[in-house]
């Protein structure tokens, strides 16, 4: 999704191309948010949870290229940019790495039950995945040469970790006072990528 910050809003699409298109979007994400808390409630199997969470991942990858290519169908978007491009070639696969590598690491610990150090390396095997998506948000600042582009990548992360760092703050009191169920710290990486849309959004309005 943050590929696309090069480009302006697409308003000159109308409203009969931006309705559809946002429902869409908060139908995929309200989709998303409802599988991993029920995931965690359920317990469900890591094929199925995970399977269901690739599908996701793609269909907000999809809506992505959709809004992309409406805009470039209206002569209204500019060809993505290296950094764009490099991007999404780093994050997408970082982030339906991670989903195969949490179903392994949990069919791992269900089947064989390790124990001491090899207990450790099964339960960190997900978290190198994350390590490289977040890398690439970095790289992405760092490679593109636009400073007007640069301040909306830049804007568009410190909304994006603001709004995490709210959502988890409220989460971790409910969850300490027991009004909702125990939610695990690795849904924060989740629920980050999904900020990153509305970050996305909110630093379009901003930095015109």
């Amino acid at each position: 999704m943050a590929a696309a910050i090069d480009n302006e809003p697409g308003k000159k699409l109308g409203a009969k191309f931006w309705v559809p298109w946002s429902l869409g979007l908060l139908a995929i994400i309200g989709g998303f948010t409802l599988l991993l808390m029920w995931t965690v409630i359920r317990e469900w199997s890591a094929l199925v949870g995970g399977l269901l969470v690739i599908g996701l991942t793609i269909c907000m990858w999809g809506m992505g290229l959709i809004a992309w290519r409406a805009r470039k169908l209206a002569g209204l978007a500019d060809p993505m940019r290296p950094a764009g491009k490099r991007y999404m070639l780093r994050f997408m696969p970082a982030m339906l790495g991670y989903v195969i590598i949490l179903m392994i690491a949990i069919t791992v610990y269900k089947t064989f039950k390790p124990e001491g150090v090899l207990l450790w390396a099964v339960a960190l095997m997900p978290a190198l995945p994350t390590f490289y998506a977040i890398r690439a948000v970095g790289l992405m600042v760092k490679e593109e040469t636009d400073e007007f582009l640069r301040a909306k990548l830049l804007a568009m992360n410190a909304w994006t970790n603001a709004a995490l760092l709210g959502v988890c703050t409220a989460v971790g009191f409910l969850d300490m006072f027991g009004a909702i169920p125990h939610i695990p710290l690795w849904v924060v990486f989740p629920l980050w990528a999904v900020l990153m849309i509305p970050g996305f959004a909110a630093t379009r309005r901003s930095l015109r």
